[in-house]
């Protein structure tokens, strides 16, 4: 077999092997993902994000516990997403560690990338330090009330480190003398060498 037609064969094989792999279908992607994201800020700040469920398929009722260590973070309230006939917030746990969200839509189930509730995040006066976010005990179901599968996608909350030191800025004076002080350094090394 001459060269030619070895590199004919070669690229003949690749491009039928990309073929078949195109053809052969991938994993489905999952849907009724309960999610809520991971967040970083800093000491005694507070941010606003969103419980979601992404690619829901006829959901009308959710009911969950987001868990947290009170010591890092605390949660201060939650408002309604987009099951909007029903929500209550209980938030009677939430120096314990979790808090309740239970929603509900009435005349049809929801599909989609949906907002459960969006809650808001206080972190803690401890620099460093980080706690799981914890969906538990989740409920789906559709108007009916037959529950539905899902799949939870827990975050993280951390708190940013000590604050570092700033660093410092040089004026054009500043710059000018210290590379006055590095040209007479070189000048005095560059004497003494021819000295010697």
């Amino acid at each position: 077999m001459t060269q030619t037609e070895e590199n004919g064969w070669l690229r003949s094989f690749i491009a039928l092997s990309i073929l078949v792999l195109t053809a052969i279908p991938g994993s489905a992607a999952q849907s009724n993902v309960v999610s809520i994201g991971d967040v970083v800020m800093g000491t005694g700040n507070n941010t606003t994000i969103p419980i979601m469920i992404y690619d829901a398929t006829d959901v009308a009722a959710v009911g969950l516990n987001l868990r947290y260590d009170p010591d890092v973070v605390n949660v201060t309230g939650a408002e309604q997403g987009d099951f909007t006939f029903w929500f209550v917030f209980d938030d009677s746990n939430a120096a314990d560690g979790w808090v309740t969200i239970n929603t509900f839509m009435m005349g049809g189930d929801l599909s989609g990338d949906l907002i459960i509730a969006n809650v808001t995040l206080e972190s803690a006066d401890s620099p460093g330090d980080s706690s799981q976010l914890n969906l538990e005990n989740i409920v789906l179901a559709d108007q009916y009330g037959d529950k539905k599968e899902f799949v939870a996608d827990n975050g993280i909350f951390s708190i940013l480190g000590a604050a570092q030191a700033p660093v410092p800025t040089f004026t054009l004076f500043g710059t000018l003398v210290l590379i006055g002080l590095l040209c007479a350094t070189g000048v005095t090394a560059v004497r003494r060498k021819r000295k010697i």
